[in-house]
């Protein structure tokens, strides 16, 4: 099977620079996720802490969530029918957790997309838009 430059593996990284930490929950990879004042992660949540972008559960199956709090080459979710441009500025709805455009309900990121619209691979085995960020979470 040759290589596929229109894919990425959510829950992977092409890059190594990135700070991961983990917590208790189940959030999909590719997910924009918040760390809830019980420690907890959650993808779509209107409250709490941004924590980062999570990487997946843990392949225990102990119940935890590892996630990205800044990186480079990070593939994340983006709502479908949202094409994000390279260089252009991160957008997510914190009630999904996808990436998306720039609307009244969106949070902005500290971060820039890395490459424009892919297909992302998801955990389940499916497929779903997605894209590439470069991600600086402030502390």
């Amino acid at each position: 099977m040759a290589h596929d430059a229109t894919k990425v593996v959510l829950g992977g990284s092409r890059s190594s620079i990135k700070d991961v930490r983990s917590a208790s929950g189940s959030v999909a990879a590719g997910t924009v996720c918040h760390k809830l004042s019980t420690g907890a992660l959650e993808g779509a949540q209107t409250t709490g802490v941004l924590a980062g972008v999570s990487l997946g559960k843990d392949l225990s199956n102990a119940g935890y969530t590892s996630y990205v709090e800044r990186g480079n080459a990070i593939p994340v979710l983006t709502k479908s029918g949202f094409t994000p441009t390279q260089g252009g500025t991160v957008w997510y709805e914190p009630a999904t957790g996808l990436c998306a455009a720039s609307s009244g309900s969106a949070v902005q990121l500290n971060a820039v997309y890395a490459a424009g619209l892919l297909t992302g691979l998801t955990e389940a085995g499916g497929s779903a838009s997605a894209s590439i960020i470069d991600f600086n979470r402030s502390f």
